[in-house]
């Protein structure tokens, strides 16, 4: 991980985006961490939207707190469901 001071971050803002598509860069100040910047290049809006947003988490994390059903069930399940192709 590259650490720069944000006043070299601030002049050479176009250079550390492009550098971080390879690493991470650290920015500090007065040498204390104050930011992080991270490459997002080629990943979808979308996603980058839903991984930064702390809902989305919450609702992950009650999920996961749900109980489970494991595949054999799903497949009991659909195969008693009717079909949409039943008449």
């Amino acid at each position: 991980m590259k650490v720069v001071e944000v006043t070299e971050a601030a002049d050479r803002l176009s250079e550390c985006i492009q550098e971080a598509q390879r690493e991470r860069i650290l920015v500090t100040r007065g040498g204390r961490p104050a930011a992080l910047i991270t490459g997002i290049e080629g990943y979808d809006l979308e996603d980058i939207l839903l991984a930064s947003d702390p809902s989305f988490w919450q609702m992950i994390q009650e999920r996961r707190q749900e109980e489970s059903i494991d595949r054999d069930e799903i497949l009991r399940r659909l195969a008693a469901a009717p079909s949409d192709t039943e008449e």
